[in-house]
């Protein structure tokens, strides 16, 4: 899960059997690494060889040495990347870490690996630049269509995309 603040994705994906890995900035960890435990959900509290775990990792992108980051973090197979309103505009109109950021999602992916971002749209330039930087590193940008969510996830002004080569 990348971007995570308080992890509550990648925690239910380990509640459901999932070795996850969350993911965000620094001053963010200490919450994320206290609801993994919390959640009795940290590598050394598994129990049992099959049960699902998280762990927790510092990744911010486009700060100096993230590829580094994230190639250790994918020397493993990553079968999921799932990140939820990881793209911004900043003060002057800008989104300068959308680009770093699906330089991240790219990185992660394998073969195999599905990419699912989400983002409220807030700002068309943040959807525009989103699709713009997608459309370069990836060879697929999928909108999910709403109707095929749960009823409760159908929101209008949330847009799910799927990122693939």
């Amino acid at each position: 899960e990348l971007g995570a603040g308080p992890g509550l994705s990648g925690l239910m994906l380990a509640k459901l059997g999932a070795k996850v890995i969350i993911t965000d900035i620094s001053k963010v960890l200490g919450l994320i690494t206290d609801n993994v435990r919390l959640n009795e959900l940290a590598p050394d509290q598994r129990r049992g060889a099959v049960s699902g775990y998280a762990e927790v990792a510092e990744l911010e992108w486009g700060k100096a040495g993230y590829e580094g980051v994230v190639a250790q973090l994918a020397a493993d197979p990553v079968d999921w990347v799932i990140a939820a309103d990881c793209c911004y505009i900043d003060n002057e109109g800008t989104s300068p870490s959308t680009p770093h950021f699906i330089r991240t999602c790219h990185g992660l992916c394998g073969p195999s690996t599905r990419c699912l971002v989400s983002f409220e749209l807030r700002s068309s330039q943040v959807k525009s630049v989103f699709l713009e930087e997608a459309s370069k590193a990836f060879g697929k940008v999928v909108r999910v269509p709403p109707r095929s969510l749960p009823r409760g996830c159908q929101v209008e002004h949330i847009e799910l995309y799927e990122l693939s080569d």
